[in-house]
């Protein structure tokens, strides 16, 4: 499956956003906050995959006025520079 989507799950865990291509998901979370977090993709761990697919690193789009390194290859984006 190609485009966008989001994911929740029954607990409340969610990520904004879901970019699906051809076996590679790329989660985006979307946060008013200058400090964004490795702990805000966390939802990651839950999105169900195919066994074809790959969770690529995700982006925080967040007010910092830098791009941020969170870990793993995760990053805050400053929703300024979209």
């Amino acid at each position: 499956m190609h485009g966008l989507s989001y994911y929740r799950d029954a607990r409340g865990a969610e990520l904004d956003f879901l970019l699906e291509g051809a076996m590679t998901v790329f989660p985006m979370e979307v946060k008013r906050s200058n400090t964004p977090r490795l702990a805000d993709l966390k939802a990651v761990a839950g999105v169900p995959l195919r066994t074809t697919d790959k969770m690529l690193p995700g982006v925080v789009f967040c007010t910092a006025q830098e791009l941020v390194y969170l870990a793993f290859g995760n990053y805050g984006f400053p929703i300024s520079c979209l």
